[in-house]
């Protein structure tokens, strides 16, 4: 995991964890939404808790402070692919966070023998929609 987190550091995205006697507790980060670049301002936001500590508001902790984080950074929307349309938690943390339902994708995950739906989620993030998300002040950006 250390190596998957210096990574999308590296990449510019933000990455949390929650340590409990230097123990990881749990962990949130956001990652590329898509390759393709017309999706490169769109994230995905994996949260993982131990459960041992489901319903001690780690997990609403971790992923108010990787919107806030992402926010910084420019992005401008949030997925979360909830990998079990029976996960209430995962559901209820994300509606908590400003999330709203925009579909479900049927039968395609397949875990513990049984094919799962995946319910996406999706936040809009600082100036969302509303403007240009490149800073024209940007010494990289080509336009």
């Amino acid at each position: 995991m250390s190596e998957k987190f210096e990574s999308l550091q590296g990449d510019g995205y933000p990455c949390v964890i929650a340590e409990l006697d230097n123990k990881i507790i749990g962990f949130a980060n956001a990652s590329p939404y898509h390759t393709r670049t017309g999706y490169r301002w769109t994230i995905e936001d994996p949260v993982y808790i131990n459960p041992n500590f489901h319903g001690k508001g780690i997990g609403l902790a971790l992923l108010n402070e990787i919107i806030k984080r992402s926010e910084k950074l420019g992005f401008r929307q949030m997925i979360a692919a909830i990998g079990d349309a029976n996960n209430s938690a995962s559901i209820g943390l994300h509606l908590k966070c400003g999330f709203e339902m925009t579909g479900t994708l049927k039968s395609v995950g397949y875990k513990n023998g049984h094919w799962l739906d995946v319910v996406i989620m999706q936040k809009a993030l600082g100036e969302a929609c509303t403007t240009h998300p490149y800073k024209t002040d940007h010494p990289d950006i080509l336009f």
